[in-house]
């Protein structure tokens, strides 16, 4: 079970941050497999649709395309202050290594 918790966090923070510039599902897909983190698409979408919730992404659909697409991005909220933790709802901040 631990591994399990632990797995799905590790997931939430690689998405945060290969997220810090805008993507689509599938390109975030492919970056995190290549990254070593197998996600399903039954696994992602939920997910970034639950940050998203959480003020931590926003999702713009594109529809100049044949076939409209959502792209993902960093919420402007979450680009200037510290990020919650996904398990406990506090902040954190990094350490500067100055």
């Amino acid at each position: 079970m631990h591994l399990q918790e632990l797995r799905r966090g590790t997931v939430v923070l690689a998405c945060l941050l290969i997220l810090r510039q805008p993507n689509y599902g599938y390109a975030l897909l492919d970056l995190l497999e290549r990254s070593g983190f197998a996600v399903d698409a039954n696994t992602l979408y939920p997910l970034l649709r639950r940050l998203e919730k959480q003020g931590l992404l926003t999702s713009d659909w594109n529809t100049d395309e044949s076939r409209p697409r959502s792209s993902t991005a960093p919420a402007r909220r979450a680009r200037s202050s510290p990020t919650p933790s996904a398990a406990t709802g506090t902040s954190c901040t990094p350490h500067s290594t100055r």
